[in-house]
């Protein structure tokens, strides 16, 4: 069975070599389809059904696609269409925005014309990426929230913050265990700060979690801190510790 079935596509087509051959197409696609030959009957469809992708001739027995179309914008159904018509010139542009129409396919059909149509129609938005919130602000540094677990993704939003803020600190208050790859996670977003003139501090370290910290050398790199309260005298600092630190090995070595 198809763990990952394609889109459910209602098909209303009152041709039936035109429905048999946007079948094929359909269903080479990997589209479910389902199919209707007036407007009555797709509106019973799609009202009982939810589909992916709605197809609809243009002119059929009993009025016209785009009529269908407008009765579905007018109860709120987003779901994406596609015109067929002979006359895609009947159609206009200022009615394809109104109605919402993703595309107007001319018939008689060209196979790449509609496969193409579908999928454009039937793709995912992109995600907006996950912006994270700071619980507060502590001095110039941005506190945020760590889970008792912390893992690679839960870093990945914040390493694109770098660009945005500077002063990151991480409230590890009530983390106590670190994924595989958090370590050098973490060094690769300190450095990236530094380079641009900003710091990041891990702040509310628990005893239970100092040692694994420590063990890895993280501390050369980044401030840690066992309170969050120091944050704000550590802001007012010209260079913090780690820094200080790395001064001193650059002048020894």
């Amino acid at each position: 069975m198809n763990s990952n079935p394609g889109p459910r596509v209602l098909l209303l087509e009152d041709d039936p070599l035109a429905a048999w051959t946007g079948r094929r197409i359909l269903e080479q696609m990997g589209c479910q389809v389902s199919d209707a030959d007036c407007c009555q009957a797709a509106e019973e469809a799609w009202l009982a059904n939810p589909f992916d992708l709605i197809i609809a001739d243009h002119r059929l027995p009993d009025g016209f696609g785009v009529e269908l179309i407008a009765r579905m914008r007018a109860v709120g159904r987003t779901t994406p269409v596609i015109c067929l018509t002979a006359e895609s010139e009947v159609i206009s542009e200022p009615e394809r925005a109104r109605l919402q129409i993703s595309a107007v396919v001319s018939k008689p059909i060209h196979l790449e014309t509609l496969r193409g149509a579908v999928a454009q129609s039937t793709a995912a938005p992109a995600r907006a990426p996950v912006v994270p919130v700071a619980r507060r602000t502590i001095g110039h540094y941005d506190l945020y929230p760590c889970p008792p677990s912390l893992s690679l993704a839960d870093l990945e939003p914040l390493r694109h913050t770098t660009g945005r803020q500077n002063w990151i600190a991480l409230d590890l208050s009530t983390t106590t265990q670190l994924a595989p790859g958090v370590l050098p996670l973490l060094l690769e977003m300190a450095a990236a700060l530094q380079r641009s003139g900003g710091r990041l501090c891990l702040a509310g370290v628990t005893p239970a979690l100092a040692p694994a910290l420590q063990d890895q050398g993280l501390a050369r790199q980044v401030d840690i801190l066992p309170d969050l309260e120091s944050l704000d005298s550590l802001s007012r600092q010209p260079t913090s510790p780690c820094e200080r630190a790395a001064l001193m090995e650059s002048i020894v070595l």
